[in-house]
């Protein structure tokens, strides 16, 4: 490592929960699958938390760390947590109605108010969640479904079709006595100006600057400087400038809490950059 920022994707889907739940429940030795089945259940919550991931992954070693790390998706406001509760029931009525002998396609189909041959042959347009939201998209209802499988609200049967089952949680947010959320990313993807490469003349200066004035920060709060803005989101505001809130949120690292809690002052700083040069 040469201590300079790097960007971390990690790709998943529910897909790969289900199919690894498939062959966890194979094993024959039931401790090695109760081992199996709570690292699965470590890694689901890890990549669907909206707590500081470096916070869980470090937890996971029995390492502390305070949160607000400011590196991590979570903490730099590219994601949020929804209320989709009321979806998330509408989804699990259609799964029951149906005596949970179909897939997470299916029931989409069936809450969106589409009229295939087979919903028409088995009835299932009578059904009350039949068209109940017709008004979100397709691609919505997948993610829904997917939240409540990495959730364990429900699982997919590979032995039945892939059929969506409803797990006792499930029947517990089915029937009122508790809430679901999902996490969602903020608008789209940011801009990634974060190469030295990109900074030359009064940008680099101006780079140099804003890390004086993070440096200073930190100080001043007793911690690390990235916790406040890691090196890429300043190289972002050096070349983008921004002089108001939304034009701030464009850069990569930025959200409403870190708005907050340092736009103004990192705006003013460089405003009177401008006024200089």
């Amino acid at each position: 490592r040469d201590g300079d920022d790097a960007e971390v994707l990690l790709l998943w889907s529910a897909g790969d929960m289900a199919k690894s739940m498939f062959h966890i429940n194979k094993l024959v030795n039931p401790d090695e699958r109760e081992r199996a089945g709570e690292s699965l259940r470590k890694m689901r919550l890890y990549a669907s938390t909206f707590a500081c991931r470096r916070k869980v992954l470090l937890a996971h070693f029995d390492e502390k760390h305070p949160g607000d790390c400011g590196g991590c998706d979570v903490c730099a406001g590219e994601v949020e947590s929804v209320d989709t509760t009321e979806d998330a029931r509408k989804l699990l009525s259609a799964a029951a109605r149906t005596g949970e002998r179909y897939g997470a396609h299916y029931l989409v189909d069936i809450v969106r108010g589409t009229l295939t041959d087979k919903i028409t042959e088995r009835g299932h347009e009578t059904l009350p969640t039949f068209g109940v939201g017709a008004q979100e998209s397709r691609k919505y209802w997948l993610g829904i479904a997917g939240d409540l499988e990495s959730g364990a609200f429900v699982y997919r049967d590979e032995e039945r079709f892939k059929a969506l089952t409803i797990t006792e949680e499930g029947k517990n947010l089915l029937y009122g006595r508790r809430d679901f959320r999902s996490v969602r990313r903020v608008g789209g993807r940011k801009e990634s100006i974060h190469t030295q490469e990109t900074l030359t003349g009064e940008n680099l200066t101006l780079f140099e600057e804003l890390r004086a004035l993070r440096y200073e920060k930190a100080k001043e709060i007793g911690k690390p400087p990235y916790v406040i803005f890691p090196d890429k989101t300043l190289r972002a505001l050096a070349v983008i400038r921004p002089h108001t809130g939304d034009e701030m949120l464009e850069c990569p690292g930025v959200g409403e809490k870190k708005l907050a809690s340092w736009g103004e002052l990192f705006m003013e700083a460089i405003r009177a950059f401008e006024v200089a040069n």
